[in-house]
């Protein structure tokens, strides 16, 4: 009698299988237009773009209903004017204030935003916003900076050019500024990066914010509810957030 045994399969393998099987089986001719933002590690543009976490979420999701899917960079302003122009039909991804905009029925994720400091310079930020006041904090591009603190007497800097959270983060290491704005310290502070033995973050909690694809205003209602669909029925099966956990791995 030979005796059962579960062959578990490695995590790269199983994704896709389970991204897979709730798509629709129909295929459409046309190709879709994805403008991409930068929203470091979930879709940072000094690396390969087609292998960022969300770009593969996105296009694995979408693929079975469209022959060709095409993702396009943009700076920030350009993107939302080449989205109202109807040039692109998707727009990713995207927070913020995007109450006059069309998103999808759902954010793709959730981010919680904070701060992070050198160890010895921890500060509480829910308990001490007073002692901002002065801070030199630094901002990634594109980042919604929360009102508490906007309004704490801080100096907020842009971290230009690319991968700036990493730049971002050798410049708090540094001493050049005095804590770094995170839209998800979740993101970097943990055990496998090696910066989190040198720092600390805190979270505004209560400022969690969904992180949405916006769609084309002039896209018909056919095609919107297509693309839709094809998203929700993947964030059933999976969600992103644990997608991106185990590319991360």
């Amino acid at each position: 009698m030979t005796s059962k045994r579960n062959i578990r399969l490695p995590m790269h393998y199983l994704l896709p299988a389970v991204l897979a099987c709730c798509f629709s089986v129909t295929s459409y001719s046309d190709t879709l237009k994805i403008g991409l933002v930068e929203y470091p590690l979930h879709a940072s543009f000094n690396h390969n773009i087609e292998v960022q976490p969300a770009v593969e979420y996105v296009r694995k999701a979408l693929q079975q209903e469209f022959s060709s899917i095409e993702f396009i960079r943009y700076p920030n302003k350009r993107a939302q004017a080449e989205l109202a122009r109807g040039n692109i039909d998707l727009l990713f991804p995207v927070a913020g204030d995007l109450s006059k905009l069309r998103t999808l029925s759902k954010p793709l994720f959730y981010s919680t935003p904070g701060l992070c400091f050198k160890k010895k310079q921890f500060i509480p930020v829910l308990s001490a916003v007073h002692r901002f006041e002065g801070l030199i904090i630094g901002v990634t591009p594109g980042v919604d900076v929360v009102p508490i603190l906007k309004n704490s007497g801080a100096k907020l800097s842009t971290i230009e050019g690319s991968n700036a959270l990493t730049k971002g983060t050798k410049l708090l290491l540094s001493g050049l500024i005095d804590a770094l704005y995170h839209p998800n310290p979740a993101e970097i502070y943990h055990h496998s990066n090696a910066y989190s033995k040198k720092i600390a973050c805190a979270y505004f909690f209560g400022y969690s914010s969904g992180v949405h694809i916006l769609a084309a205003p002039n896209m018909d209602v056919k095609r919107y509810l297509q693309i839709d669909r094809a998203i929700m029925q993947a964030l059933a099966a999976m969600s992103y957030e644990f997608y991106f956990a185990q590319h991360e791995q």
